[in-house]
């Protein structure tokens, strides 16, 4: 249950709010994550914007930690990423997120 509640308000935070258009999606401002995998080199990578592009599969006992992010960090969520059920403790966060004015939005296209 507990993983349920903190997906569901990753996902109210990121549905919040659309990405609005004349956000760079492509090119050296943008970092992708496709799998997780990409996750580390995307947040250290320094780039302003952290594109988080499902269908993908966060592995069992493994957290999305997004507490290293770059100060005025935009993450858009597109698509839909799923935890694999593990022996994470009920009090155990699947995403983690720290920084200072990290942003947050959905792909309106493709909400996952």
């Amino acid at each position: 249950m507990h993983s349920t509640i903190i997906l569901s308000i990753f996902a109210a935070i990121a549905v919040a709010a659309p990405a609005p258009s004349n956000v760079p999606t492509k090119g050296h401002h943008a970092c992708f994550v496709t799998k997780f995998a990409d996750l580390p080199g995307c947040i250290t990578s320094g780039k302003p914007l952290l594109r988080i592009n499902g269908p993908f599969s966060v592995p069992a006992n493994q957290i999305m930690d997004l507490t290293k992010l770059p100060d005025n960090t935009h993450v858009i969520l597109s698509g839909t990423v799923s935890f694999a059920k593990g022996t994470l403790n009920a009090d155990s966060a699947l995403v983690t997120v720290a920084g200072s004015n990290i942003k947050f939005t959905s792909d309106a296209a493709n909400p996952g």
